[in-house]
């Protein structure tokens, strides 16, 4: 018989987020890698849950895409256009998408807070957590308590 051994890493990338607003960090933002088909890029990218009780360490990935106009799931990948980038540097920077920069240096973004709005979907028969929205640090989580930022 075999024994396994998880981490609390493990344990937590097993879970699904319930819908709502969630603090989170910005991990990495990949480096621009071709994709299979040689069309596009990708830049695979991590976001980690900050103080909340029940998800606390989650790491959720995105895969910025550079020949996308739609958000999209492919199996278990969450993917989004390149130019969603725009929304995580405007909500690291509290600033309006008009007032981000043409140029971003994504290693800049490493280790910004901002608030995600985590859905819960079912992709492939698969459960799992994508990204609708991004919000500045504590806007997301304080709309709310108050009522939808919409």
């Amino acid at each position: 018989m075999a024994i396994l051994k998880f981490t609390e890493k493990d344990k937590m990338a097993s879970k699904v987020m319930s819908a709502g607003y969630y603090s989170a960090e910005v991990v990495e933002i990949g480096e621009p890698k071709k994709s299979s088909t040689l069309k596009s890029f990708n830049m695979l990218s991590k976001f980690r849950i900050i103080e909340d009780e029940h998800y606390e360490g989650k790491e959720l990935e995105v895969s910025f895409n550079t020949n996308m106009k739609n958000p999209s799931t492919m199996g278990s990948l969450y993917l989004m256009p390149h130019f969603y980038l725009l929304h995580v540097a405007a909500a690291t920077a509290d600033c309006e998408l008009a007032d981000v920069p043409e140029d971003i240096d994504t290693d800049s973004l490493k280790g910004l807070k901002l608030d995600l709005k985590i859905e819960k979907v079912i992709s492939d028969g698969i459960p799992m957590n994508t990204i609708s929205a991004f919000f500045p640090y504590g806007v997301g989580k304080k709309a709310e308590k108050e009522s939808s930022p919409f």
